[in-house]
């Protein structure tokens, strides 16, 4: 009996786990979004996938598809290897050629400093998916 209540609470405190990554990642994903958006005050797009991400996108599908498109190009990201923006068109998922083509432009037109921040962002996402990966 008490091995039994022992394995429930382990199970709830996993999956509370698990809720608080999908909701940091989700978090910190928007707030990437915003720090975009104040950069690049021009474009739309931006404004568009904040709204998608924050409201038509459940949050376990985000963690999903970062996992599947972007973490398996993590020693790119840790490398900082311009490769995974400029080469790497599956990175947007299934997002439209010319969305991809677009969202690289803006990564041309970053200085320097922005792409550090930029690689920055991506290692913390990076982080966020591995505690995450090891819960499961």
């Amino acid at each position: 009996m008490f091995k039994h209540i022992y394995i429930n609470i382990y199970i709830m405190e996993l999956v509370n786990e698990q809720v608080k990554l999908l909701t940091l990642f989700k978090n910190n994903i928007l707030e990437f979004i915003d720090e975009l958006m104040n950069q690049f005050e021009d474009e739309g797009d931006l404004i568009v996938l904040r709204f998608f991400i924050s409201e038509q996108i459940p949050v376990e599908t985000l963690m999903y598809q970062f996992i599947t498109y972007v973490y398996i190009h993590k020693e790119l990201i840790k490398n900082k290897d311009e490769k995974f923006f400029l080469e790497k068109d599956n990175i947007f998922g299934s997002s439209p050629k010319d969305k991809v083509i677009h969202f690289k432009d803006l990564y041309l037109r970053m200085t320097s400093e922005d792409k550090e921040t930029l690689w920055a962002w991506f290692n913390v996402f990076i982080s966020i998916c591995e505690k995450y990966k090891s819960l499961k």
